[in-house]
């Protein structure tokens, strides 16, 4: 069953970073290494693997930074937004309603007090 067997007592230590396994078909003992290293008893440490982690990292902080500039952006302008907002067109109906009735009051008010001509009446 499988090309693997169990490696002997002699093979204990063999492999430095990974787990010992004996090919039956060669008689000889393999390696299977450990995330990060390589070699036939896994007694290198892969470069390229820390390459590929510094790469994922970079990747992780430039999405990072990117969700934190959009939520920032997003931020700022609900903060303009809110602090610069425009009459809501009720407050506009409203302010609109007053000043007319300003005028209007002033109208009257002009009318009531403003001297009345005679002078061109048809006076007997």
């Amino acid at each position: 069953i499988g090309h693997f067997s169990k490696c002997p007592k002699e093979y204990k230590h063999y492999c430095i970073h990974g787990v010992c396994r004996f090919v039956k078909a060669q008689n000889t003992p393999s390696c299977r290494c450990e995330t990060g290293y390589i070699g036939t008893r896994c007694e290198y440490r892969d470069l390229d693997l820390r390459v590929e982690e510094r790469k994922k990292i970079v990747i992780v902080c430039v999405v990072a930074g990117l969700v934190f500039l959009i939520l920032l952006i997003v931020f700022i302008c609900v903060c303009t937004h809110k602090r610069y907002k425009p009459c809501s067109k009720k407050k506009r109906k409203k302010e609109t309603s007053d000043e007319d009735e300003k005028l209007s009051s002033l109208n009257t008010h002009e009318a009531l007090t403003a001297p009345v001509d005679t002078s061109d009446t048809n006076a007997v």
